[in-house]
Parts: C-alpha cells; structure tokens; sequence
C-alpha cells in the first residue's frame, strides 16, 4: 500500500515538473520573440514615390522623346530615341540595399533596345543580366538622404523587317509607350555584384 501511494506521489511530482518546465520555456519563447521583433529593422523603399516591397513588377509610361526633325514633338517613331527616369528613394530604411533591374521588352515585341543605362547623381551602375542593372546603397547614404536617380535611354529600332509591327503601333490612336520594369530589393549583407559576360556569339 505504502510502496502504491509513494508510487502516485512521484508521478504526480514528475507531471508537476514538466508542466513547470513546459511553461517557463513557453515564457522564455514568448520574451525571445518579442526582442526580436522590437529590433527589426525599417523597410521603406520608394520607386518613383511608389511604397513597394522586396520584389514587384511595376509599368514605366514617363517616357520622354528626344527631339528629332522628322518626327512630331513629343512623339516617337522608328530610328528614333527616348527615355525614362526611374528614382530609387530607401527613405527611413534602416538597413544597406541591393536593388536589381530588369527591363522587359517582350510585350512590345522587342522593337526597342537599351543604349544607355545612366546614374544622374554618379553612382555606378552594374549591368548583371541581358536587360539587368544593379547597384548598392549603403545605409551611411540612406542616413545622409542620397536617392538613385537612373535614366534609362532607349531606341526604336529602324528594321525593315518589322515595318508591320511598326505600323501597327504607329496607327494605335493615342499610343503610349508602356514599359514594364521588374525590380527586386534585398538587405545589402556585403556580397560582390558580378557583373554580366556577353557571351560569345
């Protein structure tokens, strides 16, 4: 009798003990959790002073003419150039950046080719892709208020073979010219960027 009381009396102890543990680790869980979160860092990127995310597909339509004699002003025909200015603002982020962008030409059946892609405020630019250009922005420029800046200079290509295609466009009542650009931002951790190899044809 005694050996079946001493034998509840232990169990009991055992169930106590591991409710005990069980939720003072569930305590100690919760405390982590809450330190972490009251340490993540701000996110705040602004593309042409639009709040966007990690990674978003976004429509460039500021295109801009050059000006060309044979050509209409603010309008854009074969054989002429134009371009767009894309601003990357991190704002109050609160950590360094690598953003990466990718141009998207299909959908205007690749009737336009980029001739220079540039950074108005001096940065470099690295082309990582066929249509890909990268770059850092440290967090010692987000602090001191420093933005990206890229023109994006591009040309309708004068090829005879796609005069249908031209011409189509051309006859498009109010037209616009609607580009559409990828971009992903990611948390800057002090990798290289390698840049793109033209391969050999």
């Amino acid at each position: 009798m005694k050996s079946k009381i001493l034998y509840i009396t232990c169990a009991i102890m055992i169930f106590v003990t591991i409710y005990e543990i069980t939720n003072t680790y569930g305590l100690f869980e919760s405390n982590i959790n809450m330190d972490v979160d009251s340490k993540l860092a701000t996110w705040n990127i602004l593309i042409n002073d639009t709040n966007i995310g990690k990674s978003e597909t976004f429509t460039i339509d500021n295109f801009i003419s050059e000006e060309d004699r044979t050509v209409a002003s603010g309008k854009i025909a074969p054989g002429t150039s134009g371009y767009f200015n894309i601003n990357i603002d991190p704002s109050t982020t609160q950590v360094s950046i690598r953003y990466d962008l990718t141009f998207d030409f299909s959908k205007l059946d690749n009737l336009f080719t980029i001739t220079r892609v540039e950074e108005k405020n001096g940065y470099n630019l690295i082309k990582t892709g066929p249509n890909t250009y990268s770059n850092v922005i440290t967090l010692n420029e987000i602090k001191e208020n420093k933005t990206n800046n890229i023109r994006v200079h591009i040309k309708w290509d004068n090829n005879e073979e796609n005069n249908d295609k031209d011409t189509e466009i051309g006859l498009t009542e109010n037209n616009t010219l609607n580009i559409p650009v990828s971009i992903t931002v990611l948390q800057y951790s002090g990798e290289k960027i390698e840049p793109y190899v033209e391969p050999v044809v």
